[in-house]
């Protein structure tokens, strides 16, 4: 499956929320990732969980923004969402776990 797709599918489905809400939505696809074997409705629903997520949580800031982006790196492709300062990225995984900062990490198998 073509996680670009999948992710920019997400970003458009929630740009009129993010709209009405005052959040900026940003996409970042990085065309260096290979098509993947994944089930891309789960795929979906668990990119959309964390992106309402920030949603929500920059609606409670009265403005914020959103960047959902894709990188393929040696170890593993993924889908990063970072909301104003915080990062959540999905990784081959599917457990979370606490980043340097304390900030949550969500990790997603791919």
């Amino acid at each position: 499956a073509d996680l670009n797709q999948v992710a920019a599918d997400v970003v458009e489905m929630v740009s009129v929320r993010a709209k009405e809400q005052n959040v900026t939505m940003n996409s970042r696809p990085d065309e260096s990732v290979p098509t993947l074997l994944f089930d891309p409705g789960a795929m979906h629903r668990a990119i959309l969980n964390v992106v309402a997520n920030a949603i929500d949580a920059c609606h409670d800031l009265h403005e914020g923004r959103v960047e959902v982006s894709t990188e393929n790196d040696r170890a593993a492709s993924l889908v990063r969402v970072i909301e104003d300062a915080q990062v959540r990225s999905f990784r081959p995984s599917a457990r979370p776990r606490l980043g340097g900062g304390g900030l949550p990490n969500y990790h997603v198998c791919l």
